[in-house]
């Protein structure tokens, strides 16, 4: 383990974005299932099939977006989420088949 100062450990969530990679960003959790409009939202911008047949409670526990989905003005730095809670990962989906841009609209 390094202890150099600016190097970040390899996170141990790995980004449920199809084709997504990354391994050092930040990781983001799904909206609890008070936002179903917002899981919803996530859900069909990420159109990952594997997420679709689990429970709010499954994909808030166990699923994460890394920051490279979001815009910058997105990321909320200094609060324990880290992202505002209109936030809806729009950028480099579906990378598998090629990069995907969404339009931004705040909800």
């Amino acid at each position: 383990m390094s202890l150099f100062l600016g190097e970040k450990q390899p996170s141990k969530k790995k980004c449920c974005v199809p084709g997504c990679n990354d391994k050092y960003s930040s990781r983001f959790r799904f909206p609890n299932k008070n936002q179903q409009y917002l899981v919803s939202e996530w859900l069909k911008r990420i159109n990952n099939p594997k997420l679709n047949s689990m429970s709010f409670d499954k994909l808030y526990q166990d699923c994460v977006v890394c920051a490279r989905h979001f815009l910058p003005e997105q990321l909320q730095f200094g609060c324990r989420r880290g992202i505002k809670p209109n936030a809806i990962p729009i950028l480099f989906l579906n990378e598998g088949k090629r990069a995907h841009y969404f339009t931004y609209s705040l909800l």
